[in-house]
């Protein structure tokens, strides 16, 4: 988590959350249609950009095509030769796994890391900043 916090402050990172826009918006700790918890607090990492990774995926849950991928993620900042690493987080990480498998198995961008503890450990530290909005 230090690590992650020190990477707060470089032009040379991405933070990626593919919660729920209302996960990213600081409206709720946990996904739509269930119980809301996993944090202490309620937003996002500050500078974070957002997609939601249902975006990500067909219907049949399958991703989209390749040229849809880049497409989405070009949207965001996150490019095939920007150049930047990429930290992608969600709540307690799994679905920050599939952003991360569309970016380095799909696309080829070796600059990809997961959050592993994700929003439930960023938003459980006192004194970590935070983003709501």
């Amino acid at each position: 988590r230090v690590e992650v916090l020190n990477k707060l402050n470089s032009s040379n990172n991405i933070f990626l959350d593919v919660r729920s826009p209302e996960e990213y918006r600081g409206e709720r700790v946990s996904p739509p249609g269930g119980f809301d918890h996993g944090a202490e607090r309620k937003g996002r990492i500050p500078g974070a950009v957002h997609l939601f990774f249902r975006d990500l995926l067909n219907e049949d849950d399958t991703f989209i095509s390749e040229k849809d991928l880049e497409r989405k993620f070009a949207e965001v900042g996150i490019t095939v030769d920007g150049g930047k690493e990429i930290v992608s987080y969600c709540r307690l990480s799994h679905r920050a796994t599939l952003s991360w498998f569309a970016i380095k198995e799909i696309l080829g961008i070796d600059k990809v890391r997961i959050y592993d503890g994700s929003w439930t450990e960023w938003g459980s530290i006192v004194g970590f900043p935070v983003e709501q909005g």
